[in-house]
């Protein structure tokens, strides 16, 4: 009979430390604002780099005090923070909500966040607190956008993203290039499906990433989107407008499939994703359009040790009716 047992970081392989997790984090993220520098101008580069900063700053700080730091986690915390905004965002709204956001995980909740809230979702559920205006307004795509890189975007054509054209039972006009190369309105690194599936590739080869919890959410969406279809369009174009729809591709990568963040097991992490895609589409018919995948993230990551324990006692139970059958 096969023994069990459950390791202390079982999301370490035996040629890989949590460093090396950080780093191949790190550089999918980077890979993903390559491109968004590219479509949208240097303003990007200022974002991020504003963002990284402070939470590497405020993460320093705390850690002279607390003994806490995770220097490499905190600047990848900062990137996604970032990524997830609108380009035309103030810089001063990331920037804040990532320094509250890295006090409150680091001081208030002292180590027991991971298990109670994932540190990106806090920070957009800040954003959009403040100035939801902000957060869910987009710039209209038109090949290259030029924005200044440090003063207030004060106007440009705002249109109307995926996910509030699915709100109200508009087909959104993109096409499937569109879709692939990140051509439509979102999140300033959000957008590009097939650099973000590149980079999870690199994950899945580098064993650094829960693929299950991304494929599980992935398949979850697909099958809503397949039974319901919101648009005027093919099924096909259901799936990819729910998929592409307020980030979910990107938080399915980079955020749900982070190892760190993941529950522990096989079932629990594919219970999880199946969750989070659940509450995502049911936020979503309930008619919260954007940012949907986020409150789900904060709802269902209050579960991961319940999903783990519970996977656990379901593989103790089949293992010992398989040894009976011996």
């Amino acid at each position: 009979m096969k023994t069990l047992f459950k390791k202390s970081s079982p999301f370490l392989h035996s040629e890989e430390t949590c460093v090396n997790l950080k780093l191949d984090l790190l550089v999918g993220l980077l890979a993903v604002t390559v491109i968004a520098v590219i479509q949208n101008g240097l303003r990007v580069l200022a974002i991020t780099t504003a963002t990284a900063f402070t939470a590497w700053a405020t993460d320093v700080l705390v850690g002279i005090f607390f003994k806490n730091a995770n220097h490499l986690r905190a600047i990848t915390t900062g990137l996604i923070i970032a990524l997830l905004c609108p380009v035309t965002v103030p810089i001063w709204l990331p920037i804040l909500s990532t320094f509250v956001t890295m006090l409150f995980t680091k001081l208030v909740l002292n180590g027991a966040y991971k298990k109670l809230f994932i540190t990106p979702a806090i920070a957009l559920i800040i954003m959009l607190s403040i100035s939801p205006a902000n957060m869910t307004v987009f710039p209209a795509v038109r090949g290259f956008n030029v924005f200044p890189v440090f003063e207030n975007v004060e106007t440009f054509q705002a249109t109307s993203s995926i996910a509030q054209s699915l709100q109200y039972n508009r087909t959104p006009a993109y096409t499937l290039l569109d879709l692939f190369t990140g051509h439509y309105p979102g999140g300033m690194g959000t957008t590009c499906i097939f650099v973000i599936l590149a980079v999870c590739i690199y994950f899945i080869f580098r064993k650094s990433m829960a693929w299950q919890v991304s494929l599980s959410m992935i398949l979850t969406v697909t099958v809503f989107a397949l039974i319901y279809n919101r648009t005027d369009s093919s099924l096909l174009y259901s799936v990819l407008y729910e998929l592409t729809a307020t980030s979910f591709i990107f938080v399915a990568v980079f955020i749900a499939g982070d190892i760190i963040n993941a529950p522990m097991l096989t079932l629990s992490k594919i219970i999880y994703g199946f969750l989070l895609g659940t509450v995502s589409m049911v936020c979503r018919y309930m008619g919260l359009s954007e940012h949907c995948v986020v409150i789900s993230l904060i709802v269902c990551n209050l579960l991961t040790e319940a999903l783990d324990l519970f996977s656990l006692k379901y593989q103790i139970k089949a293992t010992k009716h398989a040894a009976l059958k011996i």
